[in-house]
């Protein structure tokens, strides 16, 4: 408890103002410090040595990015074609069309997949993709709109669609007369 009481003055003796100091020089020409007076001393101001001025930040010459708020949302997205249990007869392959509202914003792109399978893009600002070879069955087409930075800003609903192949033990075999 004691302890405490000495460290607690001392701190607070440390949160004190200063008083004022005195700096004079004896006739053997050495310098002397004081806080109190003495015959022929100065009086000397002290600027505080813990104050720190952190330099202003750079400025820049660049206009700001846009905000992602400024540019209008999507108001929708949407698988147009294949359309919702459409059905596709002997293809050799399939193209997904992607439709959005309002048209797509510079820096976005419309990622596409089958079945969870990423379709590859013929560029950024792609709309259709291709599916070569496709098989038959039931598939699910699926799609999204990503900003640059991967955030997604529109999910289109996944549609469902078939496909159906003929196969070759199904065709019908052709006898010489």
């Amino acid at each position: 408890m004691r302890a405490a009481l000495i460290i607690l003055l001392l701190l607070g003796s440390a949160a004190l103002p200063a008083g004022d100091t005195y700096t004079w020089t004896d006739e053997n020409n050495e310098r002397h410090w004081s806080d109190t007076p003495h015959p022929g001393a100065q009086k000397v101001e002290l600027i505080p040595q813990n104050v720190v001025r952190m330099p202003p930040p750079p400025r820049s010459t660049s206009p700001p990015p846009p905000l992602a708020s400024a540019r209008p949302a999507y108001a929708g997205c949407a698988i147009a074609q294949p359309t919702t249990d459409q059905v596709f007869f002997d293809i050799q392959s399939l193209t997904i069309s992607v439709r959005v509202e309002p048209a797509l914003h510079a820096g976005d792109s419309v990622a596409a997949s089958m079945d969870g399978t990423a379709i590859p893009s013929s560029g950024p600002a792609a709309m259709e993709f291709t599916v070569t070879p496709i098989y038959r069955g039931t598939h699910t087409a699926a799609a999204v709109i990503r900003d640059s930075s991967g955030r997604t800003l529109c999910t289109a609903q996944s549609v469902t669609f078939h496909v159906r192949q003929h196969a070759i033990g199904n065709r019908p075999r052709v006898t010489p007369h």
